[in-house]
């Protein structure tokens, strides 16, 4: 999609912490991206009125606006209803179209999924994607676009891969109608557990040397550790422990906030090895940067 729409140069619209793959593509292609603070709700809209009224102030019109509004990665938040029809009215207002994607909504620990962006357009100008990567096997690299057919027909032309094979298309035609709204419980039930796990080490592991809030869904913590902490710098180190992180700068418009952030995702680690690599992550915290403290750690524990 972005060999269609977009050139160097270009201005693209995205969220402040947001997918490190989407971030790096576009900082290749020799885009501006301009961050949007994000708050418990999502994306905050006043700060995304502000950008575009600075940018059309400009004279410069994003090629659209890239948002992840259900289980945002790396937040874990959602984005209201009510924020979702701003978005849509914003982005009509300013003649800038939105790019959702929407790959972790399956992934919701209460199972409300909200409406989708494009589900909720009546004007059109929404291009939405999903996967089955998450909600079904990382192995199964079978996604979607639902978007007008003159878009889809553009992309189709500028297709270099040999995209997912038919077998597995078919294994999921099969699968889907029979077993995915029982499957998907399931999943989100072991997800949300394996999540407690670590919510829970790294309470006993940090106490407050580690904040995060309880993610509504998804696979992926989002942690602020203490500022002198610099993730970039702990991913080494870390690895060497056996442990891999996502420094928070890699997945962040803005390095100085996601300087001290790190991306924890838990889907795949058994609850012991979390509890395991959680224990060998603040070793190497305390070790490189003195944080954190044992004894704050011991004093949490003995008041709980």
């Amino acid at each position: 999609m972005n060999g269609i729409l977009l050139a160097r140069g270009d201005t693209v619209i995205i969220e402040q912490a947001s997918y490190q793959g989407s971030l790096t593509r576009l900082h290749r292609l020799g885009v501006e991206t301009v961050g949007i603070p994000l708050d418990g709700e999502g994306t905050r809209m006043d700060a995304l009125a502000a950008a575009l009224d600075g940018l059309k102030r400009r004279g410069v019109r994003p090629k659209y606006i890239y948002t992840i509004p259900t289980v945002q990665n790396p937040t874990g938040t959602i984005l209201s209803e009510a924020r979702r029809r701003e978005m849509l009215r914003l982005a009509m207002a300013y003649g800038v179209p939105i790019f959702e994607d929407d790959c972790y909504s399956d992934l919701i620990w209460d199972g409300e999924r909200p409406p989708a962006l494009y589900a909720m357009s009546g004007h059109g100008g929404v291009i939405h994607i999903g996967s089955f990567s998450k909600s079904i096997a990382p192995a199964l690299r079978v996604g979607y676009i639902v978007a007008p057919w003159p878009l889809l027909a553009r992309m189709l032309a500028l297709k270099t891969d040999a995209g997912s094979g038919s077998l597995e298309q078919m294994v999921l035609g099969e699968f889907c109608p029979a077993h995915f709204d029982a499957h998907v419980p399931v999943l989100t039930r072991a997800l949300r557990a394996k999540l407690e796990t670590l919510m829970d080490a790294l309470n006993e592991q940090f106490g407050t040397a580690a904040e995060f809030e309880d993610p509504k869904g998804g696979i992926f913590l989002w942690v602020k550790l203490p500022d002198p902490v610099d993730t970039l710098k702990l991913f080494a180190p870390a690895l060497a422990a056996g442990v891999a992180i996502n420094p928070g700068a890699e997945w962040s418009t803005d390095q100085s906030y996601g300087k001290s952030r790190t991306r924890l995702c838990f889907a795949n680690p058994s609850h012991e090895a979390i509890r395991a690599g959680v224990a060998a992550l603040a070793e190497v915290c305390r070790r490189e940067f003195g944080v954190p403290v044992r004894i704050a750690n011991v004093e949490r524990r003995a008041s709980g």
